[in-house]
Order: structure tokens, then sequence, then C-alpha cells
């Protein structure tokens, strides 16, 4: 008829009728043609709602091709509604009257946001279907069972329905009761006895004592060679043995000089990126950027932003 509405009978159902077949027939004869029309009134809408919105070079292909692909791909066909939904808000969203702007700047939708949504649901079609197993996985600082499926929350061992810290783990020593982890813990084990250790009873490391043995600098204000005397070597000797260590050395020990010492072992030996001075400002420019200069040493004296570009290795 060519009319957008109508009020009279399309056609009526015979008894005995073939479900299946009239379902067909009334999705081809009624649902079939409005959703065609609604899919391209919605492309023109979403088209015209980007003209009007001003966004970055490419953001609106970006979506479009996106919205395309999950329309596509079977996976995640069903979530296209939504990620259209998603993609109108972005463009239609306002600030709600006696929002803080700082609350709504912090809430409201971005470029950055609509993307990342995309992407994340596109990601969805190559997800792995679930697997009724139990693991135990590692989350930050801790040891905890992770189920893959809801069947296998069952299988989690009634003492693992807590998550267990590295720190417990560690002070339990007994590895083996992390299946996949025993090597981890084994090492950090080591590592925290070795930290335990009381100087008093410790011993010189002799490929450490020759490496200080050899270390100089030249001191370039007054033409001479600085080496390290012997309890210098010592004390910083059984500081490289351990991770983390304390020298309260009294004032002109030679502070300074076992701090260069201790670095420059760290970074040639134990493949550390940069060594770090945090002091007080009088003594990083009267002591530190003096003394590193002196000594021919290459530093970045950070006081802005910027100056973190310049550090290497």
């Amino acid at each position: 008829t060519g009319h957008r509405y109508t009020t009279s009978v399309l056609y009526s159902l015979a008894a005995g009728f073939d479900p299946e077949y009239e379902a067909s027939r009334l999705y081809e004869q009624v649902l079939m043609l409005p959703k065609a029309e609604l899919e391209k009134k919605r492309s023109y809408v979403m088209l015209e709602l980007a003209r009007m919105k001003q966004t970055s070079v490419g953001f609106s292909y970006e979506a479009q091709k996106m919205l395309y692909q999950i329309k596509a791909h079977p996976a995640v066909r069903d979530r296209y509604t939504k990620c259209c939904e998603y993609l109108h808000r972005f463009y239609t969203q306002q600030k709600p009257d006696g929002m803080d702007y700082k609350e709504w700047d912090r809430k409201k939708l971005t470029e950055a946001k609509v993307l990342t949504y995309l992407r994340r649901t596109l990601r969805q079609q190559n997800r792995k279907p679930p697997q009724d197993v139990a693991k135990l996985v590692k989350q930050n600082d801790q040891f905890v069972y992770k189920a893959y499926s809801t069947k296998a929350k069952q299988l989690i061992p009634l003492e693992w329905s807590e998550p267990v810290t590295v720190n417990d783990a560690v002070l339990d020593n007994t590895p083996e009761r992390l299946p996949g982890f025993e090597r981890l813990v084994r090492r950090k084990r080591r590592e925290y006895e070795n930290q335990s250790q009381r100087f008093a009873d410790m011993e010189e490391d002799p490929f450490i004592a020759e490496w200080l043995e050899e270390f100089t600098l030249w001191d370039d204000e007054n033409e001479e060679v600085i080496q390290l005397n012997g309890t210098q070597r010592h004390d910083i000797n059984l500081i490289l043995q351990k991770r983390y260590g304390l020298l309260q050395w009294e004032q002109g020990s030679g502070k300074t000089l076992a701090a260069i010492a201790t670095g420059t072992y760290r970074m040639e030996q134990q493949h550390l990126h940069s060594t770090w001075v945090v002091s007080s400002a009088i003594s990083i420019r009267n002591n530190w950027d003096v003394a590193l200069k002196n000594y021919g040493l290459p530093y970045v004296f950070v006081e802005r932003l910027k100056d973190f570009d310049r550090i290497r290795p």
C-alpha cells in the first residue's frame, strides 16, 4: 500500500498451521523490512552525530570500522546493539545540571574510552571456552586458586579458600605446597635468609673484594687517584652481598665514595639500569652535584619532569 502503518489484517492463520513456517513468513512480511530500515537510519544517525560533534581525525572511521567487525563476527554479533548505544551516548552526552565540572570530567565518555570498549568487545571473538579446571596462580603479591569455570570452583581445596601472601609462603618455607611456583619460593627464601644474616656473622666475598680493590676514581680538583681504604672495602663488601642495606658511617668517613662504588658495582655486575641518589637539596647541590662533576661521572640532575627523558642506562 505504501503506507507506513496499517490496522488491517495482513493474513490469518489456518487451523493446524506449521509454527516454524508461519514464523518465517511473519518475519519476512512484517519484521524484515522495518529492521532493515532501522539499520539504515541508525547508520545515518551515527554519521550525522559524528559530523556535529568535534572529534579527532580518524576517530569516526576507527569506531565505524570496529562496529562493522563486531556486527560481522558471529561470536560478538549480539553485542553490536550495545556498542551502538555506547557510541550514541558518547555523541549525545551532556553535563547534568548541578554536577561539578571536575566530577563530570572524570565520568564523561571520551574517545579513548569508546575505542577501548569496542576493542574489548571485539577481542571476545577469540575468547577461549571455559575449562573445568582450577589452577594455582600468582596475583600481585599473593597466591590464589583460580577457577576457570563455575563448576571448577568446587575443585578448589578447602585450605585455599583464602589467598596466601608471598611473605607468608616464604616464611612458611614449604614450596611443595605451591605447585608450579616452587623455584620462585625457594629463590625468595634464599634471598630472605641472606638478607636476615647479621653483618657480624658474614665473611667477605672474594670476587667483590677483588673488584673493590681495583676500584678507583680520578679526583680532578686535587689531580690524584682515589681508592677505598680497608675499612670501607670491608663494609661495602658486606653491603653488596645483600639486596638491601644501610651504612651508618659518621661524617667524613666516605659515604659519598661508598655510594658511588656501590652503585657502580650494582650497575656493572648486577645489571641495574641506573643508580638514584635521593637526599636533601643542600646535600644534592653542595655535595653530589660537585663530587660527580669532579670525578667525571655521567649523571642527570633531575629538576623538572622532562629531565627524566634524559636518563640512560
